[in-house]
């Protein structure tokens, strides 16, 4: 029995010592030298340790992720790296992080077929939960691969600078779409949540109920930081019960101040008595929540609730107890933490007047804020008739708000029809001018709708058309068409126009006859001279009707050369009918416009690296980095100042990527948001 008991000690000892070599070969390799190097000379990479950020482990061998240059293969057709990642000069500096050299993008990593050759591990990145989300195929969304083909790093980077907020309803459609779509997140090395990403973003760009709703979905309970953006979002969107359900759990164990404050708030919501007295104790004990929050806790308890002196630095919870108490927002909640508290500031009547009004001026220019609530805000500041005295000329001069509600008092205040219909066309220019004219027209739609117009008020005619179109006011619309006569040449290319937003905004036979009309005039006008004359008559198909063919012009009569205005216009009408209203188009006019693309100058253009993305992306069907790009290239100045071609490339893609409500609203807000061309003078 003893020399067997010897007998295993030797074998263990033999099995133990190769590992025990191996072990310390293993440790020795990735030591690195004075320069950063392991031994075999490759660097070694700093990672945070999965313990603190939570990251799992990667079992595949890392030498198995090289660029695709390298792997002697061709990668799939679908593989992340189709749509090349972002180059320097298209976004902000984070994506210089990556410490590649200017000018070279870089490259998703390619997995080389054929196993590896044994287990290894390195850093995946961050965990996500589930897959979350509001939007589906069925209801507006971009369907579960979303972001196929798509570079995680680089749509974190991009997501990360676009405009959150901005009065575009075509922009907002598309961060609505790629934020609440429910799918997997893009592939990559993940260094963060991405869920937590869009919703903060939901946050940033006022979508409050959207972003409660997500929150809803979310499901990754060890990220606390996630879960402080969850609950921030059901407490500005003011469900209660939702904010303190098992959802929060956390703020039962935490002993950090925002949890340990939630675990009271919570216990005031249920009029819990005996929990809240506990709480309050070791709050007061421990000196842990801050001393407004203690002023709000202890009025709520008592029945007669009290402003804070001051609140340093107010969040969701102060908010919510604000509200609950009915007491007044203060001026850092209206202007200073975000969409959210300008919201609910300018919406509440406890609230002095200046910080709504504030609040109120921050949020309509972020394109959130409620017709109702403007109204209110509006309302606020009182005139005498004195005042109201020669008003279209004063509000023009004044701040926004002022001179809003300076028109709005006015209107009300005037019966004389065409004083009101000077009063309603002074708001729309400001609304214009300050790229605000869907919310402006919006707010003064129901005296613009009354308005019968007359014929002398035909210079009215082309903003009054536009503003009420925005407006959903399409019949009231037509009456300010309709007085302008087509016959003169100082209206003739006015009334083109208009009849081509009407066709896009309210469509019905009769206005998809006369823009039929118009971009056949349109197209026939655009032929230059040079290209019919290369038509020789032997190639020419004898069997064609010669009736289908445009008649060439006397060889006496001199062809008008284009303008550059005229082409614009051309490639605008032209280009977003091709791209948007295809079955208006004449079927030769089509050939007419990728000519005069070329030509275009003026406007407002985003890099030409970013029009490439947005066309490779709709190309790959990678809908999400198209909405995306998209976004991004309409940004918060809106698309009333881009380049036509600009224009007709977007809806291109969006109509490529079957994003057809999106694109579709983006050609109504390009026709609608900028004027009709003068006449010539």
């Amino acid at each position: 029995m003893q020399r067997r008991g010897m007998t295993a000690g030797i074998a263990v000892a033999v099995i133990a010592i190769p590992c025990t070599v191996i072990r310390a070969q293993v440790a020795d390799s990735v030591q690195p030298d004075a320069a950063g190097m392991t031994k075999d000379r490759q660097p070694m990479v700093d990672t945070p340790a999965p313990e603190v950020t939570g990251t799992p482990r990667n079992l595949i061998h890392m030498e198995e992720l090289a660029p695709a240059e390298n792997s002697g293969e061709m990668p799939p057709e679908d593989s992340a790296a189709a749509p090349d990642a972002v180059h320097m000069d298209e976004l902000a500096a984070p994506a210089r992080a990556a410490g590649r050299p200017a000018g070279v993008p870089p490259k998703g990593p390619i997995l080389r077929s054929g196993a590896a050759g044994g287990v290894q591990v390195g850093e995946l990145g961050t965990l996500e939960g589930p897959l979350a989300g509001t939007l589906d195929t069925g209801n507006g969304g971009l369907g579960s691969n979303e972001w196929q083909g798509s570079d995680r790093a680089t749509m974190v980077t991009m997501l990360q600078s676009v405009p959150a907020a901005t009065p575009s309803a075509a922009q907002r459609l598309l961060m609505r779409k790629l934020l609440l779509t429910a799918a997997a997140p893009p592939p990559g090395r993940a260094m963060g949540s991405f869920n937590q990403l869009r919703l903060t973003k939901l946050l940033d760009g006022g979508y409050v109920d959207d972003a409660a709703k997500l929150a809803l979905r979310i499901q990754e309970p060890n990220n606390l930081d996630l879960l402080r953006v969850q609950t921030d979002a059901l407490l500005y969107a003011g469900r209660d019960d939702d904010a303190c359900s098992d959802i929060t759990s956390h703020r039962l164990d935490s002993a950090e101040p925002f949890w340990v404050e939630l675990r009271a708030y919570c216990y005031a919501v249920t009029n819990d008595s005996g929990p809240l007295d506990l709480t309050r104790a070791v709050i007061t004990e421990q000196g842990i929540a801050d001393p407004a929050f203690i002023t709000l806790l202890d009025g709520w308890t008592s029945g007669k609730p009290k402003v804070p002196d001051s609140i340093r630095f107010p969040d969701s919870i102060h908010v919510a107890m604000l509200v609950h108490l009915k007491l007044p927002m203060t001026n850092e909640i209206g202007t200073d933490i975000g969409l959210p508290g300008s919201l609910i500031a300018a919406s509440s009547i406890e609230t002095p007047a200046p910080i709504r009004i504030a609040a109120a001026e921050r949020t309509v220019r972020a394109g959130v804020l409620p017709v109702a609530v403007l109204e209110q805000v509006l309302d606020l500041t009182s005139f005498s008739p004195q005042d109201l005295n020669g008003a279209s000329a004063v509000a023009r001069s004044e701040p926004l708000m002022k001179g809003l509600a300076r028109l709005r008092a006015a209107v009300k205040n005037e019966n004389e029809a065409g004083a009101r219909a000077e009063l309603v066309h002074a708001a729309f220019e400001i609304g214009e001018r300050e790229r605000l004219l869907r919310q402006v027209a919006e707010l003064f739609a129901d005296p613009a709708a009354q308005i019968m117009p007359s014929p002398d008020w035909s210079r009215w005619s082309d903003l009054m058309v536009r503003a009420l179109l925005l407006a959903g006011r399409p019949e009231s619309a037509q009456r300010w068409l309709d007085i302008l006569d087509p016959t003169l040449p100082q209206n003739a290319a006015e009334v083109q126009q208009l009849e081509l937003a009407f066709a896009l905004s309210a469509p019905n036979p009769r206005r998809n006859a006369d823009a039929k009309q118009v971009l056949a005039d349109l197209s026939q006008m655009a032929r230059q001279p040079a290209n019919k004359a290369a038509q020789s008559s032997d190639t020419t198909d004898s069997a064609a009707d010669p009736m289908d063919r445009p008649t060439d012009p006397a060889p006496d009569k001199p062809v008008e050369k284009l303008t550059p205005q005229n082409i614009a216009r051309t490639v605008l009408d032209l280009g977003v009918f091709d791209a948007a209203e295809g079955t208006l188009m004449p079927t030769d006019a089509k050939l007419d416009i990728e000519p005069l693309m070329k030509q275009v100058s003026g406007g407002r253009r985003p890099a030409d690296v970013l029009m490439q993305r947005i066309d490779k992306a709709a190309l790959s069907d990678s809908r999400g980095e198209v909405a995306l790009a998209v976004a991004t290239a309409v940004g918060d100045r809106g698309p009333g100042d881009l380049a036509p071609d600009i224009v007709v490339r977007l809806i291109r893609a969006l109509q490529t990527a079957s994003m057809r409500d999106a694109a579709h609203l983006l050609a109504q807000e390009a026709f609608l948001l900028r004027p009709a061309p003068a006449a010539p003078q």
